[in-house]
């Protein structure tokens, strides 16, 4: 899973200052961990080690380090086996630096570990014991905060700590440490606290949430180490605020959820969406032969409702599956939230309003997805105010710099706010609203909000959410702006299907998917022959070739188990006919194949399941295409 996922991972943190690396434990038979190997590493890492990643990366750790016990192994594994992240400090004899390690487990054998050089401040913390004067000029121009508590209150704040909890340095001053941190930690500093001057075993490393004199919260790093002050003794505390960096881990861990369902989502799609081409198919042919006012019609389209929330609850399962990119196309962003909003007002008694700029930058998007991803925050804001209100949606054009705070590559962006005025989300609810399956509703799948999560990544995009009790949420999504010029596009009138016997060759593996399809259509004078598999289809696409009857159009199931998809085939079959119209058809619509079919040599793409009107449209269209150059 990380293999597959190593693009996403180099992008998010070879931007990183911090030293970043991913390791694999190695086991022997009897499963105790004896070595771990380098599966990557950032360039932080390579800055801070002094050697290339080409020369790190599937080495072992007893190749760099020595043949003897490898130190800090008994960490790892224990991470590794728990899924709890730690954090110890350490010294590195090769490269001569102290530093502080945070090791994390994103599953499968591996652990990640993230290194902070506390090598200066070791230097600081011995000067500080034989003259504190002579090195307060560097202590206070240190990005991290340093300071000394003796007998409970601050006796010592550098400016970087100042800046950090929005105190003067003055206002720190005899201030007592604990009105710094949040009430749920207090207890646990206290109790660290006297453990270290008792001169206890106790991490000498450990996290806490400061909270400034504004009232927002941090993130904060601890590293405590006992020095004398004056003559008693005394904490030095260095303080490094990792809130970004506990943002980059919990979406790390995200993405790691989201492609577990999508392992899942993959595995079963294809059988599952057979069946419901072959049910929707039959639906829908079935209702062309009962009397559109009679009780057989209504059961029909029941049926045929309950097919389409499957088919629905499919897509939003496959939109976490790894593989494909989305069928991309430039698109108004302001007309597809248009869009969306008028079919969320129906029904609902929240008034939407819209705050969209004519100048509105379009976007590179599946509109389907996106489409998706929008109304499942605008369904998520309706269902938050009960007694009504009024939902806000604002989009506007934005510009991402280098290094900006929500790890985006630079470039123009479309941002889009969904505030709402319900009753908002509790703090420990909010890390865990994209989760999958996680909700707080009844009756509710939990993956509306993590299947908008996922389209939104998909589309290299990012979505954040800020939420008050009592006072409303606010979903931002960014979406990268298209490069392309845009020109007004004029539509035309739809022609009709084509009146006639047009051939259509048909290939699936399923009887049950031939037997509907070779009904649909016989239905609309198509004259039709079948295929089970690749060589099949080859064999009657060359007789009829030769017979001077050739088919008009082909449909190919992309998956063919035991035997030539429909990759293969239309391989063979443009080498026969460069000009063949060929659509492919698949279960599997997170296949690259789906999202770029041109390129593999299709003229179109049908996403199982379909039904009657989506099949007998698409086929259409592509006869009455003038054929393309081979």
């Amino acid at each position: 899973m990380l293999r597959a996922s190593e693009e996403r991972y180099r992008s998010l943190y070879f931007s990183m200052n911090v030293a970043f690396a991913l390791y694999e434990i190695i086991y022997d038979q009897t499963g105790q961990a004896v070595d771990f190997v380098i599966m990557d590493v950032n360039h932080a890492y390579e800055t801070m080690v002094r050697m290339e990643r080409e020369k790190i990366i599937g080495r072992k750790a007893s190749e760099i380090y020595g043949s003897g016990r490898l130190p800090y192994l008994e960490i790892y594994d224990k991470v590794v086996k728990s899924g709890q992240p730690t954090t110890f400090e350490m010294f590195s004899p090769l490269i001569d630096k102290h530093l502080i390690v945070s090791v994390f487990s994103p599953g499968s054998g591996r652990f990640a570990t993230m290194f902070t050089d506390i090598t200066r401040y070791k230097k600081v913390e011995e000067a500080l014991r034989e003259s504190e004067a002579e090195y307060s000029t560097l202590v206070n121009q240190a990005r991290d905060g340093i300071a000394i508590i003796q007998d409970g209150t601050f006796q010592f704040a550098n400016n970087a700590l100042g800046s950090m909890s929005g105190y003067t340095v003055q206002e720190l001053r005899d201030k007592p440490f604990l009105d710094l941190l949040t009430p749920e930690c207090r207890e646990m500093a206290s109790q660290r606290h006297a453990s270290h001057l008792a001169g206890e075993k106790v991490p000498a490393v450990y996290e806490a949430k400061l909270k400034g004199k504004d009232g927002v919260t941090r993130d904060v790093e601890f590293s405590i180490s006992v020095i004398r002050y004056y003559g008693k003794p005394a904490i030095m505390a260095i303080a490094r605020d990792i809130t970004e960096r506990k943002r980059v881990e919990e979406e790390l861990q995200r993405v790691q959820k989201l492609e577990s369902i999508g392992i899942l989502a993959g595995g079963i799609a294809h059988d599952f969406n057979n069946l419901l081409t072959a049910i929707a198919g039959n639906l829908s042919y079935g209702k062309l032969y009962v009397k559109t006012a009679g009780e057989a019609y209504e059961s029909l389209t029941d049926a045929e409702a309950a097919c389409q929330q499957a088919k629905n609850l499919t897509q939003h399962l496959l939109t976490f599956s790894k593989g494909g990119e989305p069928i991309k196309a430039t698109t108004s962003v302001s007309d597809l939230i248009k869009d969306v909003v008028s079919l969320a007002q129906c029904g609902s008694n929240v008034r939407f309003e819209l705050s969209l700029p004519d100048d509105l930058w379009w976007a590179e998007i599946d509109k389907g997805q996106v489409r998706q991803a929008v109304s499942n925050l605008l369904i998520n804001a309706d269902q938050a105010m009960s007694e009504g209100g009024i939902v806000s949606i604002q989009a506007e054009n934005v510009l991402m710099s280098d290094n900006n705070r929500l790890s985006l590559k630079p470039g123009r962006y479309v941002k889009l706010s969904i505030r709402d005025q319900g009753t908002g989300i509790r703090n420990e609810h909010l890390q865990k609203i994209f989760d999958p399956y996680f909700t707080t509703k009844q009756n509710r799948s939990g993956l509306g909000l993590s299947t908008a999560y996922a389209i939104i990544k998909k589309h290299a995009g990012y979505i954040s959410v800020e939420s008050e009790v009592g006072v409303g949420t606010i979903f931002s999504i960014y979406l990268p702006a298209s490069e392309r010029e845009i020109f007004t596009v004029y539509s035309v009138a739809e022609e009709k299907p084509p009146i006639g016997r047009r051939k259509v060759l048909f290939m699936d593996d399923q009887k049950i998917i031939r037997d509907m399809v070779r009904r649909m259509l016989t239905h609309l004078k198509y004259e039709v022959e079948m295929a089970s598999e690749g060589d099949e289809a080859i064999e009657l696409f060359k007789k009829a070739r030769e017979s001077k009857k050739p088919f008009h159009a082909v449909i190919l199931d992309l998956t063919i188990p035991g035997g030539k998809g429909g990759k293969e085939v239309i391989q063979k079959l443009r080498e026969i006919d460069p000009q063949v119209k060929a659509i492919v058809s698949s279960g599997y619509s997170n296949d690259p194949v789906m999202s770029d079919y041109a390129r593999y040599g299709f003229s179109g793409v049908v996403v199982k399941p379909y039904d009657f009107d989506e099949l007998s449209e698409t086929l259409a269209r592509l006869i009455q295409e003038p054929a393309r150059p081979g």
